[in-house]
């Protein structure tokens, strides 16, 4: 339950939140379409902090981790609320958003399910994963009518208040390490010693392209939709409403393809989806 909270309402969201923000930062602050989704490629550049994020895990635990990223996200919200207007604020917030609250993506949430269930793994895992899919589903729609009722800086205010009070419930949420069955303790090696260990094992370049191309599509297309969208005569409610079909059907994939691992071999799952 912590780390489908956390995971549904913490980083994870960004796609969405940047979908529905784009056309009112666009239209009120007088940006070009084309500069703004160049600072949505800047977001390619976090994936750049997850190995120290881990590493952060391995030392601290899931929960002093997360923590980071549960302060850091609703001060990054409310700093976009209190915008110049300026695309180069934007970036700067933008970018220490993108690396700090890594701290809240399935790098770290991942962990609790792995340590805590050893039945129906994958089915836990999908559960987690279907985390910003269940959230998407009321968190778009409604910033989607707020931002457009409200503007987006009430839209990054009610943001902010979001991510406060599920920042704080995923925290008490989240058992103590040492209570878990596997416990988080402190790497025995040091890092110069295990990235070496990681960067020379076949299997970590395999996962590491094949995790690139799955999610690199869904990562430039989710910050866009909205604009593709409008842009094509779509109005503001049937946007809200594709939204919502768009994170029924991530819901879907993800609870089939949990099932699937737990029942079949997982190789085979993979090539297949």
């Amino acid at each position: 339950m912590a780390a489908t909270i956390g995971l549904g309402t913490g980083m994870s969201l960004a796609g969405i939140v940047i979908s529905t923000m784009a056309p009112a930062l666009i239209g009120g602050n007088g940006w070009s379409p084309a500069d703004f989704a160049m600072v949505g490629t800047l977001g390619l550049f976090s994936s750049m902090a997850l190995p120290f994020v881990g590493r952060l895990a391995d030392v601290l635990g899931v929960r002093w981790t997360a923590l980071i990223g549960m302060i850091a996200l609703p001060l990054s919200y409310l700093a976009y609320s209190m915008m110049d207007g300026s695309i180069q604020v934007y970036i700067g917030i933008f970018v220490a958003q993108s690396i700090i609250c890594m701290t809240t993506t399935a790098t770290v949430y991942g962990r609790l399910a792995v340590q805590y269930i050893k039945e129906s793994r994958g089915l836990a895992l999908a559960i987690v994963a279907s985390g910003p899919a269940l959230f998407g589903l009321v968190v778009g729609p409604w910033l989607n009518g707020l931002v457009e009722a409200q503007g987006w800086r009430s839209g990054y205010q009610a943001l902010a208040m979001f991510a406060i009070v599920s920042g704080v419930i995923t925290f008490l949420l989240i058992p103590p390490d040492q209570h878990g069955t596997a416990e988080a303790k402190p790497p025995k090696r040091k890092a110069r010693e295990d990235y070496p260990m990681i960067f020379r094992n076949s299997a970590f370049w395999l996962l590491a392209g094949a995790m690139l191309l799955c999610n690199l599509p869904q990562t430039i297309l989710q910050a866009q939709l909205k604009m593709l969208m409008l842009e094509n005569g779509v109005d503001g409610l049937a946007v809200g409403k594709m939204l919502t079909a768009a994170s029924l059907g991530m819901l879907t994939g993800r609870i089939i393809t949990g099932l699937a691992v737990d029942r079949f071999n997982p190789y085979k799952v993979a090539f297949i989806t």
